[in-house]
């Protein structure tokens, strides 16, 4: 019989520099333009991000890191506005 459960290697988020209050910029695949907000918390494999929004005063959205790695979403996160790390990102300026 085959076993209904497998493990496997799963993608996470690099908590090394990634963490929370850090500024992020989200696009999500079917966005036409990105949004900036804050890393209010961050996991292995789920960012929480703050932003404002046009129709309510801020608004929080969900990221796992499956779908980052699937190419859902295009993300650049800084510590500092200095040091600046990116997934799925254009190499154009």
């Amino acid at each position: 019989m085959e076993e209904l459960m497998t493990l496997a290697e799963s993608v996470v988020f690099n908590l090394e520099v990634l963490h929370r209050c850090d500024f992020i910029r989200v696009k999500g695949e079917s966005w036409d333009a990105p949004k900036n907000g804050l890393v209010v918390r961050a996991q292995k494999d789920l960012l929480t991000v703050l932003f404002l929004s046009a129709s309510t005063a801020v608004n929080y959205l969900k990221i796992g890191a499956a779908d980052v790695a699937a190419g859902h979403w295009e993300i650049m996160s800084s510590p500092d506005l200095e040091n600046i790390y990116g997934a799925n990102q254009d190499e154009t300026p």
